[in-house]
């Protein structure tokens, strides 16, 4: 989920990308290093589609989605899922990071919520996270719309992953910083560096 702040930008930004799909002058203007003359009409079609999806006139209940794929994943340990979950980032995640805390990382299995950085309300599906997958059911071909990304391991290794700097992974006593929080600003800021 997200702020409706967000939801804001992410419906403007849509609309920008769908008119720059569909306007070869408007790409040149906004992003000349981009370029989509190779691509299919089709392919732009898709494309189109794709971002028309992101708008917030489009329902998206990312709750049951989520619900909805942590079953599929799980399957008959479904109940046990806090078992699994202590499990995974005990067994797998802490080998690889151990800058993310056990409340964010459960909080974020259940929700799907990563980072809280500030004491708002996450209220706005993330329909930029949706995506659409044509499957044949009794010889017919359908479009599901889900979500489909990760739900094991989150986004924590992109940012915060290989953090080597101590003295921001520690917080006060009290401090009601998340212990990933430094850490993946600091990630995402050198990251968009390399942009």
């Amino acid at each position: 989920c997200i702020r409706p702040q967000t939801e804001a930008y992410l419906n403007t930004t849509a609309k920008r990308l769908v008119r720059m799909v569909t306007d070869d002058d408007y790409l040149i203007t906004c992003l000349p290093m981009v370029d989509l003359s190779s691509l299919k009409f089709k392919e732009r079609d898709s494309l189109e589609t794709i971002f028309k999806t992101w708008s917030s006139s489009t329902s998206f209940d990312i709750e049951s989605f989520w619900e909805q794929r942590v079953r599929r994943d799980l399957g008959t340990r479904y109940d046990a899922r806090h078992g699994v979950f202590d499990w995974d980032y005990n067994m797998k995640l802490l080998d690889m990071t151990t800058v993310i805390s056990w409340p964010e990382y459960k909080e974020w299995r259940e929700t799907g919520v990563a980072f809280q950085l500030r004491d708002t309300s996450y209220s706005q599906p993330n329909r930029s996270l949706s995506s659409t997958i044509n499957i044949r059911t009794d010889g017919r071909q359908q479009s599901l719309r889900a979500y489909w990304g990760d739900i094991t391991t989150g986004p924590y290794l992109a940012y915060c992953g290989h953090h080597t700097d101590m003295k921001k992974m520690t917080t006060a006593p009290g401090d009601k910083r998340s212990p990933a929080e430094d850490p993946q600003k600091a990630g995402r800021a050198a990251f968009l560096t390399l942009c």
